[in-house]
């Protein structure tokens, strides 16, 4: 397991693109786009739920895809408003406890894919799958270090 002080010490390394933020809000962080979990249902509680709040439009979008059909796991949903992307990774088919390390490793890869084409240079990250998702956080830390580690994109971890 990686400690909470393992966590912050290989941060702090300078080479690092990975930045831990603790009590960081994804939406008031300074970045050029935010990511959260969804499922394939079209149901959105969490962190999702503020986001639909906030973006009814990105919500109906969102469900529209479920209804038909156009969302697996492991897939992304990017979507531009304004000047920030909002990355909906779809982490768990269902909703509720049911997050998968896998399918984070997938969408995760994705967005940041999609964000080095697109000239997205941070990204803020909520602890995402270990809320309603039910994952361990730092199995779903040590899925990020690995792939934010091959990329120039910087990742702001809010914990």
């Amino acid at each position: 397991r990686v400690s909470r002080h393992d966590i912050l010490q290989y941060v702090q390394r300078e080479d690092s693109m990975i930045k831990v933020i603790e009590n960081g809000d994804i939406f008031a962080i300074k970045a050029n786009a935010f990511c959260h979990g969804v499922n394939t249902k079209g149901i959105m509680g969490g962190l999702a739920g503020e986001v639909e709040k906030r973006f009814p439009d990105l919500a109906h979008l969102y469900r529209s895809m479920c209804e038909l059909r156009q969302l697996d796991g492991g897939d992304i949903l990017p979507v531009l408003f304004d000047k920030w992307w909002i990355y909906n990774l779809v982490t768990q088919i269902e909703p509720g406890a049911s997050a998968s390390l896998e399918l984070i490793e997938q969408a995760f890869s994705k967005m940041i894919a999609h964000a080095e084409e697109h000239s997205v240079k941070s990204i803020n990250v909520p602890k995402i799958g270990s809320g309603i998702g039910g994952l361990i956080w730092d199995d779903v830390f040590d899925v990020m270090q690995k792939l934010g580690t091959q990329s120039q994109v910087v990742l702001n971890i809010c914990i």
